[in-house]
């Protein structure tokens, strides 16, 4: 796959392990659109070759069919400022915790719809 890079300046560290993953790529136009979430991603500077992982496979596409490549975000201040050069705009909340400790005391019964003896 050829791959340009005219965002250089922008995103230096695309080649970087998994990059790309959690963002998305999209290819096709109307009937034949096909946009695919990217698991992950590699660059081997050996071959030159960029490797994604997708949630599926193609139908449609072709080769030399352009497309559009776009890094992922992991929602954390490393990211934005270190990927992205968008500290300033970051809107994540590094204070909150990613599972609600309120909902960790919450317990939920059954009831068998039986009524006491």
């Amino acid at each position: 796959m050829e791959l340009s890079n005219p965002d250089g300046a922008k995103f230096p560290k695309w080649t970087a392990a998994n990059f790309f993953k959690q963002g998305f790529l999209e290819t096709g136009l109307q009937l034949e659109f096909e946009p695919r979430t990217i698991l992950g991603s590699s660059y081997s500077s050996d071959t030159e070759l960029l490797t994604l992982i997708l949630n599926a496979p193609f139908f449609h596409a072709e080769v030399g069919q352009q497309m559009q490549l776009v890094p992922g975000c992991d929602g954390t201040l490393k990211t934005c400022d270190t990927i992205f050069n968008n500290y300033l705009n970051n809107g994540s909340k590094p204070g909150v915790p990613e599972v609600n400790p309120a909902l960790s005391s919450v317990s939920s019964s059954v009831s068998q719809g039986g009524k006491g003896k």
